[in-house]
């Protein structure tokens, strides 16, 4: 992953992890990723917050570390992202929660903390209007006795589908925040695992000799 010589490298890491002790595999393994995830999720806030993504602050608060459960054995594996939807805790989901009156006075929840969008901010995304005229197209259909009749199919404006295809929209440019920050931190992660390992392995020399 490091570029720089004077950088400690991925090779170097794997070596002097050798030394842990293997009932301590899993919990120093997680510590190190850990120490590098924080640089890297930390840059990513500033960068978003840089970038203007802080309009109601739910992505750049929902900016996280998460530990992969299904990892294959004797590895630790973390994610940076954006926690949304299903992925938020209960109590997070919950706080987010508003009741509002829509037409004709049905009530509706919805969500200030789920981040959904962060995709289209980190991607960028077309334009695309609430809503637009409805409309209908004609296709051609042959009958079962050899017979091509024209049909028409009325749509509504209200689909995603319909919006998409009837509106003239623009495109929104991305401001990507977690990519660039796990490229240009990549060499500090590695820096903040190895101090991480670094340490244990003091510790365990100094018990050692007692």
């Amino acid at each position: 992953m490091a570029n720089k010589p004077e950088v400690l490298q991925i090779e170097n890491l794997t070596a002097a992890f050798r030394e842990v002790r293997e009932d301590m595999g899993s919990k120093v393994s997680r510590r190190m990723v850990v120490a590098g995830g924080k640089i890297i999720r930390e840059d990513a806030k500033a960068l978003a917050r840089a970038n203007g993504s802080v309009i109601t602050g739910a992505m750049v608060d929902n900016i996280v570390i998460k530990r992969e459960t299904d990892a294959p054995e004797g590895t630790a594996q973390y994610h940076i992202g954006v926690r949304h939807g299903r992925d938020q805790s209960r109590k997070v989901r919950s706080a987010g929660n508003r009741r509002l009156v829509v037409s004709r006075g049905r009530i509706t929840v919805r969500r200030d903390n789920d981040p959904f969008y962060w995709r289209f901010v980190e991607r960028g995304h077309r334009v695309v209007p609430a809503s637009v005229e409805g409309g209908q197209s004609t296709y051609t259909q042959r009958l079962r006795n050899g017979t091509v009749v024209t049909r028409t199919r009325r749509f509504s404006g209200k689909s995603l589908r319909a919006r998409r295809r009837m509106a003239n929209t623009g495109v929104v440019g991305k401001k990507p925040f977690i990519a660039p920050s796990l490229q240009r931190n990549r060499d500090a992660a590695i820096t903040a695992m190895d101090r991480t390992l670094q340490r244990y392995l003091q510790r365990e020399r100094k018990r050692g000799a007692a």
